[in-house]
């Protein structure tokens, strides 16, 4: 009889830059077992490939857009990147020993296994899950999320990871071993120690890239008070709490069984509660939020099917 196991295999989240079309910064996820997730599982001779075939970069021309995961796109005015293609590799494999620094049980994709896969139409991508230890005493994990956050302290700003976690406490990449509340996360906002975007005449850190100059570009740029709701959407998520999402698609259902005046402005309510830059994925990849639109905001059209 068949059987599986899954184990869990312990790493560090970076930001990372894909290539794809665009330039976006991403979380790369590094594994003590030498797997590199980088919107797919690398093992170190994939990831050498993914560098030379230019869809991993640690360089972004100057003038390009670089689009930053829930934060916006912003135009690169200076950069200073600091490697090549060869050190790049290298820093990751340093992060690589100081998580395994006797090197063993690295992980290798055999010929056989990309076979298998390859037969299947089967791609992984192993996606850093954020998390924490649960107590003093064992070894289990309270599970997370995080997205990219500027933080500005002291005339210095960075690109840093801000994550939540099942309990409601929060954590910043810039300041290591301290927990916050969603208050103090939110006075955070209002001092501009952490923002959604920045001066275009301040350098910014990204860590393991290099340092950047930019400027907002076109649409996109998430606002403070979506940041937070966001962020209030994340919390109670993981906290197993319904969350504005939740009650927004029971209040379209209601509507389709329903639809009267009343139930339109309760859905209208419900809908705007939700971040603005999260409603896209009320619907799926195809739909997105386009028929929750066509309800508040154009009630005498058809629905189509």
């Amino acid at each position: 009889m068949k059987v599986y196991v899954k184990k869990v295999v312990e790493g560090e989240s970076i930001p990372g830059i894909i290539k794809n079309g665009e330039y976006f910064l991403t979380k790369f996820g590094v594994y003590e077992d030498g797997t590199i997730n980088c919107w797919e599982r690398n093992d170190f001779a994939k990831f050498k490939e993914s560098i030379s075939m230019q869809r991993v970069i640690c360089e972004v021309p100057k003038g390009s857009v670089l689009s930053v995961f829930q934060l916006g796109r912003f135009k690169i005015e200076q950069a200073e990147w600091k490697y090549n293609e060869e050190s790049y590799y290298k820093h990751i494999l340093e992060i690589v020993k100081t998580l395994n620094p006797e090197m063993k049980n690295i992980y290798t994709e055999t010929p056989r296994i990309k076979e298998k896969w390859d037969k299947a139409r089967v791609k992984f991508s192993d996606n850093p899950i954020d998390c924490k230890l649960a107590h003093k005493f064992g070894y289990s994990f309270t599970d997370g999320e995080s997205n990219f956050i500027f933080y500005n302290q002291k005339g210095k700003s960075c690109i840093t990871f801000l994550a939540v976690y099942a309990d409601k406490s929060f954590r910043i990449g810039a300041i290591p071993n301290r927990e916050f509340t969603f208050a103090q996360v939110e006075e955070m906002f209002q001092k501009g120690i952490l923002s959604t975007t920045v001066d275009e005449n301040i350098w910014i850190e990204i860590e393991h890239l290099g340092k950047v100059k930019l400027s907002a570009f076109s649409t996109g740029i998430v606002s403070t008070e979506e940041k937070l709701k966001e962020l209030e959407e994340r919390m109670k998520k993981l906290a197993n709490e319904p969350t504005a999402h939740d009650i927004c698609i029971e209040a379209y259902h209601n509507y389709l069984e329903l639809p009267c005046k009343e139930n339109r402005e309760i859905l209208r309510k419900a809908y705007e509660n939700v971040p603005e830059h999260e409603r896209c994925y009320l619907g799926d990849m195809d739909t997105r939020d386009t028929d929750y639109i066509r309800i508040l905001y154009n009630p005498k059209s058809k629905r189509e099917v």
